[in-house]
């Protein structure tokens, strides 16, 4: 469809339709005459109607005059439209403006005129009209049975009382709240997706001939009670909160994810969700229920529960409201009910009320169960589907930290004094860090695999829809608008593949043209996927931003995407720019090919490929300013693969010698082929279990004399092979051989 709706910011104007060619028009002059309302005849008289500025609108203007748009400007009197025969789109929302006629604007399609005075409209003369946005008016008559086409409907807030839709085949999505309706009849509106009918006076409806049905809000509608949904088998969201429902029966509904049955309050005694499994959000409160399962919704991350009648809640299966609980600040919640929550914010804007928070509440008599034995394999969260499959080529691939990167980059580097991460994967002074520490405080970056998780995700190739987060929460910071039609992501075959927490994200990447389906060349949403999971290219992301930047009439020359990291197997993963290497261990070394020799100080850790080893600087000697040598522990092998290792008496880092004095604590920890090790003639000490665990470990050679047993941490061969032979100098291979014999 061509309908955005605004939820906010600042709306775009959207293209209602494409040029056709057609019969060129007269020529309209601006005049008070033809355009008597002053605000309306300013809109008009600017350069995107006029476009040559010489007061008229010319026959090539006409034709091009496919929208008009005029939000805000005070305008009475839309007189002078008549004119526009070409016209397809009229956005003139939130003016003063009591009646219009667009008898003679055959070909609309869309229609944004909410926030008006208007008491009734017709859209008889309209048959293409495809989608209609007229709430927030005082509208008590509205006419749309002569658009078969018509798709979008929202008219809230109007004292309609009536609503006829019965002609409306296509409609696909409704919105009809307070409008005071007595009934609805949707037996002929078999495609409808989307209905929010809440603070009606319903006494009953029929939502059986809506099998498409994804979103239903009826709240609110104290008279209606209990309806059956068990025809909508895709239901992802119902709320009936309020409506003096009997029973909730969502046993047929296998996709729902949110579910509000509040204050429905003593009729309600019984709820069973054992039949949604991919339930996130569940406000039951203020009923009467005695007893809440919850062991199948291993999901569910939000629950708000309290006054009711049960007096036990086992979220033992529940791993998101168990971290909650144990994480979540804790809030006296006396003002409306007699209990305490807890709330894990993750921030950021979103449509669709708090889906953001992780959130716990029940009453203070409720005695709160966590089977410890359970809950602990429930915490074992699984990792998606499919992270490892389908990966683009190595050039082509991008990880998560990367686009934080190239946004980060793109903000200008905002400052991050101060900020620390609750990421546990992130490398403290790694080349992403600071992007990282940004991108958290901005709700730009989030957990992995889920939301709350701990890690952030370094190294994980992005899917699509985690770049459609990261891409509309980075519209959010810089203030670009942001327009979601909830309906642009329904058809596409892998809807449902769409993970909750990104399904708003990638349905606003796709109302903004930003990203599209994948399918055949000329082939409908239907016939396409979306593809969430699908793994992003360096091309598609730098496609998307673009597509982003120039929807908000804005324009890099070029998107400063890094280069894919380097990983090696029992190295670790050498940064874009080769100059820092976090090994496997997840430590952070700088790499001394790419170093300075000015640059080296005390403490500076660096990996060294010509060695083989990874070093830390205890001591500099210099002369006139310059570096002239020193002494470096040894820290780990540069390759933890390696069958044999090498301490050397010196290494050149940098073009600088450096005596090797020391090798460090668990210098050889997690070798498992490590064979051998040879170590050099300057080495005083070595650490504490520098050789534990190196079941293969058979020989160590010494060429040093100057160790002595104070010197030798403790554990230093524990675990190593039983096999162990010490080959050192005669004078020290008594004391030595009893050091390090394996125990």
């Amino acid at each position: 469809m061509t309908v955005a709706m605004i939820i906010g910011g600042e709306a775009d104007k959207v293209c209602a339709g494409t040029f056709v060619d057609g019969d060129a028009k007269p020529v309209v002059e601006i005049d008070k005459t033809n355009f008597p309302d002053d605000n309306f005849r300013a809109v008009i008289s600017s350069s995107d109607y006029d476009r040559n500025q010489d007061g008229i609108i010319d026959e090539d203007e006409n034709i091009y005059l496919r929208n008009i748009w005029c939000v805000g400007k005070g305008i009475k009197s839309l007189k002078g439209i008549e004119y526009f025969t070409e016209l397809r789109g009229l956005y003139c929302m939130d003016n003063k403006i009591k009646t219009m006629d667009l008898s003679n604007n055959k070909l609309l399609i869309g229609v944004w005129c909410s926030g008006n005075l208007f008491t009734e409209l017709d859209f008889t003369p309209n048959p293409d009209l495809e989608w209609l946005y007229c709430f927030d008016c005082k509208i008590t008559s509205l006419n749309v049975a002569n658009n078969p086409k018509m798709s979008y409907l929202e008219v809230n807030s109007n004292p309609l009382k009536e609503l006829d839709v019965s002609r409306n085949p296509l409609l696909e999505h409704l919105t009809c709240g307070d409008c005071g309706l007595t009934e609805l009849d949707l037996s002929n509106n078999p495609n409808l997706q989307h209905l929010d009918a809440m603070r009606n006076k319903f006494k009953k409806l029929d939502v059986t001939c809506c099998p498409k049905m994804k979103r239903l809000d009826v709240w609110d509608n104290h008279e209606l009670g209990s309806i059956d949904v068990s025809k909508c088998t895709g239901l992802q969201y119902y709320n009936c909160a309020n409506n003096g429902a009997t029973s909730v029966d969502v046993s047929k509904n296998p996709q729902l994810q949110k579910l509000i049955c509040s204050y429905n309050h003593e009729k309600l005694q019984k709820l069973d969700v054992s039949n949604n499994p991919k339930l996130l959000y569940l406000d039951c409160a203020c009923n009467e229920i005695n007893k809440l399962d919850l062991s199948k919704n291993t999901e569910l991350y939000f629950l708000q529960a309290f006054t009711n009648t049960f007096k036990t809640l086992d979220i033992s299966n529940n791993p998101f409201l168990i971290q909650t609980y144990k994480k979540g600040a804790k809030k006296d919640e006396s003002e409306t009910c007699k209990g305490h929550s807890w709330t894990l914010d993750f921030g950021g804007d979103d449509s669709t009320g708090g889906d953001n928070k992780y959130f716990l509440c029940f009453d203070d008599a409720v005695k709160l169960k966590i089977n410890a034995k359970t809950a602990e394999a429930m915490m074992k969260i699984k990792d998606r589907t499919g992270d490892e499959d389908d990966l683009p080529a190595e050039g082509e691939r991008v990880t998560r930290e990367m686009v934080v990167q190239t946004l980060y980059e793109m903000a200008g580097k905002p400052s991050v004094k101060g900020l620390k991460s609750r990421f546990k994967d992130v490398v403290k002074g790694s080349w992403y860090e600071d992007a990282l520490l940004w991108g958290e405080k901005n709700s730009i970056c989030v957990g992995y695999p889920y939301v709350i998780s701990d890690n952030f995700g370094v190294g994980k190739c992005i899917q699509r829809q985690d770049m459609a987060l990261m891409l509309m929460r980075y519209a959010e910071y810089m203030n670009y608008s942001r327009a979601i039609d909830f309906g642009r992501t329904d058809e596409y075959i892998d809807y449902y593949d769409i993970d909750y927490y990104a399904w708003e994200a990638l349905t606003w990447a796709v109302t903004c043209n930003i990203m599209e389906g994948k399918g055949e060349p000329g082939s409908t949403k239907a016939q396409q996927k979306i593809d969430p999971h699908g793994k992003v290219t360096r091309e598609e992301l730098d496609v998307t931003i673009k597509r982003m930047l120039e929807k908000n009439n804005t324009s890099v020359s070029q998107i400063p995407i890094p280069k894919y990291p380097v990983s090696k197997d029992g190295v670790g993963t050498i940064s874009p720019d080769g100059k820092e290497l976090i090994d496997t261990d997840g430590d952070l070394y700088v790499v001394a090919e790419k170093y300075k020799a000015k640059k080296l100080k005390k403490n500076l850790i660096i990996a060294d490929k010509a060695s083989g080893g990874k070093y830390k600087i205890t001591k500099l000697t210099k002369k006139k300013g310059k570096v002239t040598g020193g002494t470096v522990t040894y820290m780990k092998p540069y390759n933890k693969n390696s069958k044999t290792a090498n301490i050397k008496d010196t290494v050149k880092i940098c073009g600088v010698k450096f005596k090797v004095t020391a090798v460090g604590n668990k210098a050889f920890k997690g070798c498992k082929s490590l064979t051998g090790v040879t170590i050099g003639k300057n080495v005083k000490s070595i650490g504490k279990s520098a050789f534990a665990g190196c079941k293969k470990l058979t020989k160590l050679t010494f060429k040093t004399t100057k160790l002595k047993a104070k010197k030798v941490g403790k554990n230093v061969v524990k675990g190593a092979s039983k096999k162990l032979k010490i080959s050192a100098p005669n004078k020290v291979k008594k004391l030595y051989k009893k050091i390090f014999k394996p125990n």
